[in-house]
């Protein structure tokens, strides 16, 4: 069975990758002490949104591609699947609103997890999600590729392009290649992904022009889905742009402050392409982050967002309304972890 990373278990050395000339040698217990914190956030196979009472099936999945990338939690991903194949016309419809709407993102993120954990995304939970993902992909110029959400607003956007081009490269899809050259259009010139499309769906423009639109964790999920797809230069160019970003004590800063959802989808990335120097400090910065047991027993494990929800985190614990950043920010960062510096 496919990951959604490269597998790193215990204490490892690895020699010479991506050219650093010397053993690195990395200790994977951080990345394996939030694998278990964060199966103790499911309730019956799905996150549950404590504070606005609702399952939040994104976050799941979230969840799970954590569990999947460290290894060692086949059970836990077993009852996610299960628990997603239930949900799915509620994840992915307007049913529970009595809407006819079909969203993309959510149909290409399904169906991503589905056929990386051996299911058939063309009857999962009685919906084909292949044929349901195809038909909300655009055909005609100048947005061939383009998939939109089958509702009266879309609010399709890059990350589910990259879903989407995953899902239906996995599946074989005949509509991967319009999906793929379309997301690669979304690539700005300095190698970084945008996240959000043009949106003049008419406009003969529909790539990047902007370089400063660029996005952090946009252009790492592409790098950590798409690697095994055959898009080599296009994901170096990515990884390229990634490390200009970086700063330097590893940290990447995303939209906003330095925080462990960019730096985590980033370090992971890094870690997919072998770049284990970049990988490792983004680990060590993140490191920092995470709950021991003389800050809070019933977060031990957890990665906070930054520095000052660690610090509440330790003195309040996990409230309904924090307890949605905490699961995010362990879910995104927990595989950087697997590339964390071996202390001494």
């Amino acid at each position: 069975m496919k990951r959604f990373a490269t597998l790193v278990t215990g204490t490892v050395m690895i020699a010479a990758l991506a050219g650093c000339g010397a053993d690195v040698e990395f200790d994977a217990e951080a990345a394996h002490d939030a694998a278990a914190w964060l199966p103790t956030q499911l309730t019956d196979g799905t996150v549950v949104n404590e504070e606005f009472e609702f399952v939040d099936y994104g976050l799941t999945i979230d969840l799970g591609m954590a569990l999947s990338a460290i290894g060692g939690h086949d059970d836990t991903l077993d009852a996610i699947t299960v628990a997603l194949a239930s949900g799915i016309a509620s994840y992915t419809t307007g049913v529970d609103w009595g809407l006819e709407d079909v969203y993309s993102g959510a149909v290409a993120k399904a169906a991503a997890f589905a056929l990386q954990h051996g299911q058939d995304a063309r009857d999962f939970g009685g919906i084909d999600l292949i044929a349901g993902l195809e038909a909300l992909v655009a055909e005609d110029e100048p947005v061939t590729g383009r998939i939109a959400d089958g509702a009266a607003d879309d609010f399709a956007n890059t990350v589910g392009q990259i879903f989407a081009a995953r899902a239906l490269s996995d599946a074989g899809s005949e509509r991967a290649g319009d999906v793929v050259d379309f997301l690669l259009a979304q690539q700005c010139d300095n190698g970084g992904f945008r996240t959000f499309f043009a949106e003049d769906k008419t406009d003969s423009e529909q790539g990047c022009t902007d370089p400063g639109s660029a996005a952090v964790d946009t252009t790492a999920l592409a790098i950590i889905l798409l690697e095994e797809i055959g898009i080599d230069d296009e994901l170096d160019a990515a990884s390229a742009w990634l490390r200009d970003q970086q700063a330097d004590d590893g940290s990447f800063a995303g939209d906003e402050s330095a925080n462990a959802n960019s730096t985590g989808l980033a370090g992971w990335a890094f870690g997919v392409l072998g770049e284990v120097e970049a990988a490792s400090a983004a680990a060590g910065w993140l490191q920092r982050l995470q709950v021991t047991e003389e800050c809070a027993s019933e977060l031990v494990g957890a990665i906070a967002l930054d520095a000052d929800v660690l610090e509440a985190g330790c003195a309040d614990g996990v409230t309904a309304e924090t307890s949605d950043q905490w699961r995010r920010s362990t879910a995104q960062a927990a595989p950087a972890l697997l590339w964390g510096p071996k202390a001494g």
